[in-house]
């Protein structure tokens, strides 16, 4: 299996920007190919690769003191869109990037609140935390947009039946 895909996808989600993803992309395999001078692979090298992906985009975002921004700023050509997925991306956009990088590590790459610690180097309770404020400010967000939609109460008869 071929990770190129994978990792460039993440980091165009965690770090938002074209130009940095790619910055990224380049330091993570190079940082890779230095490892495999080392190490022998006898498990799945995804979890592996993962964290150094996300490890070169968090050293990144601290070297230049921001946050990622939304999907919808990449200078990319997206893929056939989702139901759903554009509110999606313009939610997370207004995260900060800790909460971005925990809902992009939870639901995105499966990762459990452990594994997630771990990847950012805080504390668990930290990840409960950021998680906890992250989907906080989504679901305020989502409820704001509801109460505006004139159709609301058609639309929850829809989502009952």
């Amino acid at each position: 299996m071929t990770y190129g895909g994978r990792v460039l996808g993440l980091l165009r989600r965690v770090l938002g920007q074209e130009e940095d993803a790619l910055d990224a992309y380049q330091e993570t395999w190079f940082s890779l190919w230095r490892a495999s001078l080392r190490l022998r692979w006898t498990r799945e090298p995804w979890p592996f690769i993962r964290k150094t992906a996300l490890r070169k985009a968090i050293d990144r975002m601290r070297r230049q003191g921001r946050s990622p921004v939304s999907g919808a700023a990449l200078d990319i050509d997206p893929p056939a869109p989702i139901p759903g997925e554009a509110d999606f991306e313009i939610d997370l956009s207004e995260l900060g990037r800790e909460e971005r990088a925990c809902l992009v590590l939870f639901f995105w790459e499966n990762c459990s609140v452990q594994e997630i610690a771990t990847t950012l180097q805080v504390p668990t309770g930290t990840v409960k935390t950021w998680m906890f404020r992250a989907r906080n400010k989504l679901r305020r967000r989502i409820t704001k947009e509801l109460a505006a939609h004139d159709d609301l109460p058609r639309l929850l008869a829809e989502i009952e039946a």
